[in-house]
This record gives C-alpha cells, sequence and structure tokens, in this order.
C-alpha cells in the first residue's frame, strides 16, 4: 500500500507529513478493522478541518468506502442526519462520515457528544418501534472551521486533523494528484492491499 496515491493522501494530506499522525491513523484503521465491533478508544469524533475546500477532506469518505466496503460506511450530508430521529440506516456501521459539521447547532453537538461515548444507541425507523442496539461507529466529520463542535480543542471525545492545504488549489499539479488518487480508489489492487495491510 505504500506505493499507493491513496497512501500519499493519508501521508501528505490527512496527516500533513507528521510521522506521528500517520502512525495514529494507520494504527486506528488496522485497530477498527481487527475489531469492528468495538469503539476506537472508549468513543471518538474524527474532526478533518482546514479553512480550505477542495484540499482532499472528503476524499477520504471514498476510502474508506472502498477499503471496508459500502456496506460498512454510512455517509451523511448534514449534521441533522447524523442527529435526527430517524436513524435505522446508521445501524451496524463501522464509520459514519458527516460532511460540513460545522452546521451543526450547540443543541445538536449535545445529542452528538452522548452518542459518541454511547456502547448502545437508540435506532429508529420511521413508523417502526426503536430499538436498542450495539453502537460501535467511528464518527469522520469534515470543517472549514477552526472550532467546529462549540467545544475546545482539549475535549477527550474530538481527535483533530489539521489537514495540509497543499492541493487545494484548482492548477495540473493539484488535479493530477486527485485523478490518481481517485484511479487507485477504484483499482480493486490499490484497495484490497489496505485490509490485507490492516489485519
Amino acid at each position: 500500500p505504500t506505493q499507493t496515491y491513496i497512501w500519499r493522501l493519508l501521508w501528505i494530506v490527512l496527516a500533513n507529513q507528521n510521522r506521528a499522525t500517520m502512525e495514529l491513523i494507520l494504527n486506528f484503521l488496522s485497530w477498527k478493522a481487527q475489531n469492528p465491533g468495538q469503539k476506537f478508544g472508549g468513543g471518538r469524533i474524527w474532526i478533518i478541518k482546514s479553512v480550505k475546500q477542495g484540499c482532499g477532506k472528503s476524499t477520504f469518505a471514498e476510502v474508506l468506502i472502498h477499503i471496508f466496503g459500502e456496506e460498512n460506511v454510512c455517509m451523511c450530508t448534514a449534521a441533522k442526519d447524523l442527529v435526527g430521529n430517524f436513524t435505522w440506516w446508521q445501524n451496524s456501521k463501522c464509520f459514519i462520515f458527516c460532511d460540513d459539521i460545522d452546521s451543526c447547532t450547540n443543541a445538536q453537538t449535545g445529542l452528538l457528544k452522548a452518542r459518541i461515548s454511547a456502547k448502545k444507541f437508540w435506532y429508529e425507523e420511521k413508523n417502526k418501534t426503536k430499538v436498542l442496539l450495539n453502537c460501535c461507529e467511528e464518527y469522520f466529520c469534515t470543517s472549514n472551521c477552526e472550532t467546529p463542535l462549540y467545544q475546545g480543542e482539549e475535549d477527550r471525545r474530538q481527535l483533530y486533523l489539521d489537514v495540509n492545504p497543499k492541493f487545494a488549489s484548482k492548477n495540473a499539479d493539484s488535479k493530477e494528484f486527485f485523478n490518481l488518487v481517485y484511479a487507485d480508489i477504484y483499482s480493486m489492487d490499490g484497495c484490497w492491499a489496505f485490509p490485507d495491510y490492516f489485519l
């Protein structure tokens, strides 16, 4: 996997070329591949943040989908989907990825904080009875704010990744980089190397 552009995305963009951060990301993904029915560290929410747009924050969601399987990753397009009443479609997922958490209100943040560390959660389908199930999903959110979620960076539930904005500019180099990243993402060989590595 170290030869893929997925690895370069993790190293350059998400880890911002910081060895400790890269090790944390790889150890976390390895742990989750080996322990899909448990929450990492008792429950964390990863905030992938950068004030710049188009630098690769949401691309990580595609990486998770193609490495861990679409059936194991739930995509939310807004905070209200994450903390709304009808969450049946989110049960039994390994990852919940919410794009643009900046729209989350103070009240929604409170609901989210309780869910992050919960071992069991009431999942509900519309017009059906709520069901209490094990809650083992990991949460990833993107943000264009410096301090999202109405709480300080010292909060134990949050884990911030300050994304490298190197490829945010719409030049030929950034387009080529993301074309190569997505070529690896949609390559069976490229994606399969990662679960094998994590396990």
